[in-house]
């Protein structure tokens, strides 16, 4: 009778500690699995409003209503072309995409927005940053170059460079031409002056020399 009960007894404690060590087994899981739903919930992380633990927006979206004690955090995307966020955040409104169609600037799209990329701009055709850098907010029309031709052609980062220009050989036989002329110009004109000067004046004339000496000889 005593082994009996003895047994029963046994068998109840080995019954109650097998459902003690279930339930705890499955409390952890339950708890496990509740702290795993919160981190997947808030995979972005989270920030605080209004004494509240809020989940943050992924990026290419932004609040649109901050959590409550019943509902997480409200996201709405931002709209596509026009706006952008590329981080997880908790802002109320999405970054405005880049315009490249500013007046006078030269852009053109390099890439387009995305609600989590902004766009980018490169210069036209036949255009260059002065800068040298990239994204360029404004850029110049490249040089074209003469006769000489291109030694470096026109970037998106430089502009065109030129080869050196070739001395005007024409400009060369001119002057070679001119300059001694005008020396013998100015040789005959001094040595004609320097005649004028020495013949005391005007020149006599043959009848006024004849009768000079037909005078003398009376």
């Amino acid at each position: 009778m005593m082994a009996d009960v003895k047994k029963r007894t046994a068998l109840l404690v080995t019954s109650c500690l097998s459902a003690a060590l279930l339930l705890c087994m499955l409390t952890s899981w339950t708890e496990a699995k509740v702290v795993r739903a919160r981190r997947q919930a808030c995979q972005d992380g989270t920030y605080e409003y209004e004494g509240r633990k809020c989940c943050n927006c992924p990026a290419g979206s932004r609040v649109e209503a901050h959590c409550t004690a019943q509902k997480q955090t409200k996201c709405e995307e931002c709209v596509k072309e026009l706006e952008y966020q590329s981080h997880a955040n908790q802002q109320q409104t999405c970054e405005p995409c880049t315009s490249c169609a500013q007046p006078n600037a030269n852009l053109e799209v390099d890439r387009e927005c995305t609600p989590i990329l902004d766009s980018t701009c490169k210069c036209k055709e036949n255009h260059y940053c002065p800068d040298g850098k990239t994204p360029c907010t404004v850029c110049e029309l490249c040089h074209v170059c003469g006769p000489e031709g291109v030694k470096v052609a026109c970037s998106l980062t430089n502009n065109t460079i030129c080869n050196d220009k070739p001395q005007d050989k024409t400009l060369g036989i001119t002057l070679g031409i001119i300059i001694p002329l005008l020396a013998v110009a100015v040789a005959v004109g001094g040595y004609l002056f320097w005649k004028k000067r020495n013949s005391g004046g005007k020149p006599i004339e043959n009848g006024q020399v004849e009768a000079s000496e037909v005078g003398e000889c009376t």
